[in-house]
Protein backbone atom coordinates (compact mmCIF):
# COMPACT_ATOMS: atom_id res chain seq x y z
CA UNK A 1 0.00 0.00 0.00
CA UNK A 2 2.77 2.74 0.61
CA UNK A 3 3.68 2.65 -3.23
CA UNK A 4 0.35 3.71 -3.76
CA UNK A 5 0.06 6.32 -0.81
CA UNK A 6 3.66 7.77 -0.59
CA UNK A 7 3.25 9.42 -3.97
CA UNK A 8 -0.43 10.85 -3.21
CA UNK A 9 1.08 12.22 0.41
CA UNK A 10 3.87 13.58 -1.59
CA UNK A 11 1.69 15.34 -3.90
CA UNK A 12 -0.91 16.40 -1.56
CA UNK A 13 2.31 18.34 0.84
CA UNK A 14 3.16 19.71 -2.83
CA UNK A 15 -0.34 21.45 -2.89
CA UNK A 16 -0.52 22.04 0.68
CA UNK A 17 0.91 25.62 2.45
CA UNK A 18 3.49 24.86 5.47
CA UNK A 19 2.11 22.30 7.92
CA UNK A 20 -0.95 20.06 7.14
CA UNK A 21 -2.43 17.56 9.66
CA UNK A 22 -3.38 13.79 8.72
CA UNK A 23 -7.03 14.84 8.41
CA UNK A 24 -6.14 17.39 6.15
CA UNK A 25 -3.63 15.21 4.04
CA UNK A 26 -7.05 12.83 3.56
CA UNK A 27 -9.47 15.62 2.77
CA UNK A 28 -7.09 16.99 -0.04
CA UNK A 29 -6.21 13.20 -1.36
CA UNK A 30 -9.78 12.43 -1.47
CA UNK A 31 -10.96 15.78 -3.81
CA UNK A 32 -8.50 14.76 -6.07
CA UNK A 33 -10.61 11.74 -6.40
CA UNK A 34 -8.40 9.07 -4.86
CA UNK A 35 -9.59 7.04 -1.98
CA UNK A 36 -6.89 6.29 1.04
CA UNK A 37 -8.39 5.26 4.72
CA UNK A 38 -6.97 7.70 7.24
CA UNK A 39 -4.82 5.25 9.43
CA UNK A 40 -3.07 4.38 6.13
CA UNK A 41 -2.08 7.86 5.82
CA UNK A 42 -1.48 7.66 9.80
CA UNK A 43 0.89 5.03 9.20
CA UNK A 44 2.48 6.45 6.13
CA UNK A 45 3.28 9.52 7.55
CA UNK A 46 5.13 7.76 10.34
CA UNK A 47 6.78 5.77 7.97
CA UNK A 48 8.10 9.31 6.65
CA UNK A 49 8.40 10.59 9.81
CA UNK A 50 11.12 7.64 10.76
CA UNK A 51 12.75 8.21 7.50
CA UNK A 52 13.65 12.11 8.23
CA UNK A 53 11.12 13.11 5.24
CA UNK A 54 9.61 15.17 7.30
CA UNK A 55 8.52 18.07 9.98
CA UNK A 56 6.23 17.67 12.90
CA UNK A 57 4.52 20.33 15.20
CA UNK A 58 1.78 20.26 17.06
CA UNK A 59 -0.53 23.06 17.42
CA UNK A 60 -2.13 24.66 20.31
CA UNK A 61 -4.79 21.28 20.25
CA UNK A 62 -2.06 19.32 20.44
CA UNK A 63 -2.82 18.00 16.78
CA UNK A 64 -0.03 16.93 14.86
CA UNK A 65 1.13 19.04 11.98
CA UNK A 66 3.16 17.92 9.19
CA UNK A 67 5.56 19.05 6.36
CA UNK A 68 7.48 17.77 3.22
CA UNK A 69 11.00 18.58 4.22
CA UNK A 70 14.89 17.89 3.44
CA UNK A 71 16.83 19.84 5.46
CA UNK A 72 18.07 17.60 8.10
CA UNK A 73 17.78 17.61 11.75
CA UNK A 74 16.72 21.41 12.73
CA UNK A 75 13.94 23.36 15.39
CA UNK A 76 11.26 25.65 14.87
CA UNK A 77 9.99 28.97 16.01
CA UNK A 78 6.31 28.43 15.89
CA UNK A 79 4.14 31.19 16.36
CA UNK A 80 1.36 30.64 18.84
CA UNK A 81 -1.23 32.75 16.85
CA UNK A 82 -0.94 31.92 13.28
CA UNK A 83 1.16 29.02 13.27
CA UNK A 84 3.65 30.70 11.19
CA UNK A 85 6.99 28.64 11.50
CA UNK A 86 10.66 29.48 10.89
CA UNK A 87 13.52 27.04 11.18
CA UNK A 88 16.23 27.98 13.35
CA UNK A 89 19.50 26.07 13.42
CA UNK A 90 20.46 25.23 17.89
CA UNK A 91 23.83 24.21 17.28
CA UNK A 92 24.37 25.61 20.82
CA UNK A 93 21.59 23.93 21.90
CA UNK A 94 22.44 20.24 19.91
CA UNK A 95 26.08 21.08 22.09
CA UNK A 96 24.01 21.19 25.59
CA UNK A 97 21.86 18.27 24.86
CA UNK A 98 24.53 16.55 24.98
CA UNK A 99 26.15 17.41 27.52
CA UNK A 100 23.10 16.81 29.68
CA UNK A 101 22.95 13.42 27.69
CA UNK A 102 26.51 12.87 28.38
CA UNK A 103 26.24 14.03 32.07
CA UNK A 104 23.19 11.87 32.97
CA UNK A 105 25.07 8.78 30.85
CA UNK A 106 22.52 8.51 28.24
CA UNK A 107 23.05 7.67 24.23
CA UNK A 108 20.96 7.35 21.46
CA UNK A 109 19.14 9.92 22.58
CA UNK A 110 16.35 11.64 20.57
CA UNK A 111 14.65 15.45 20.33
CA UNK A 112 12.46 17.74 19.42
CA UNK A 113 12.28 21.68 20.47
CA UNK A 114 9.75 23.77 19.50
CA UNK A 115 10.23 27.09 20.53
CA UNK A 116 6.13 29.01 20.65
CA UNK A 117 6.52 33.00 20.56
CA UNK A 118 4.83 35.54 18.85
CA UNK A 119 5.54 36.50 14.72
CA UNK A 120 6.11 39.82 13.49
CA UNK A 121 2.75 40.08 11.67
CA UNK A 122 0.94 39.31 15.08
CA UNK A 123 2.49 41.29 16.95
Amino acid sequence: MARKTRPLIEQAFRDSEGFASARELHTMIAVRGEHVGLATIYRELRRMLTAGSLDVLHDQSGEARYRWCGAGHHHHLVCGHCGTTAEIDGLDLERWIESVATAADFADVEHVVELIGTCRQCR
